[in-house]
């Protein structure tokens, strides 16, 4: 397990993004980045190639007016897309990994970011059900306004 206090700390992120950066030889520059949703559609996103999936996943959230207060219940994914069609999930994306950099140093099949549920809270009981409710609709809520949003979509296979 990671310690927060170094993980989160900005020499870290900025010794981590440099050593990522320089591994895959990238400069930073604008770019666009997909990020596929649970409903099997994405997100084009506009970012730098040196954001962090923490960056990432709050550019997502914005576009999709999720609140800041259930953000940390969700994370970055890689996930690679099988020849079959299906889709696995190779890893969660630490918060201070770069997704652009992620996606262009896999060697394997064509992989791609999804955002998912991630986390639920510490001591949750089942009389939590209020917040649990709140946390699994979130995702529903995000499709909705995806589907409403068809300028920001583009169709996929669902996964």
């Amino acid at each position: 397990s990671s310690d927060p206090s170094v993980t989160n700390s900005e020499v870290f992120i900025s010794f981590f993004r440099k050593l990522q950066l320089d591994t895959f030889k990238i400069q930073t520059q604008q770019a666009f980045l997909d990020v596929y949703l649970a409903n099997g559609r994405y997100l084009r996103v506009n970012i730098q190639t040196s954001d962090t999936a923490e960056r990432v996943l709050e550019v997502v959230s914005y576009k999709i007016e999720l609140s800041r207060e259930l953000l940390g219940y969700f994370s970055l994914f890689l996930i690679q897309d099988n020849n079959d069609g299906e889709l696995s999930v190779l890893k969660k994306l630490a918060e201070f990994e770069l997704p652009y950099v992620s996606l262009q140093s896999v060697k394997e099949s064509p992989c791609k970011i999804a955002v998912r549920k991630w986390h639920t809270p510490k001591g949750f009981l089942p009389d939590c059900s209020k917040l649990r409710l709140q946390i699994e609709g979130s995702a529903a809520i995000m499709s909705r306004l995806v589907l409403n949003q068809p300028f920001l979509c583009i169709p996929f296979a669902v996964f």
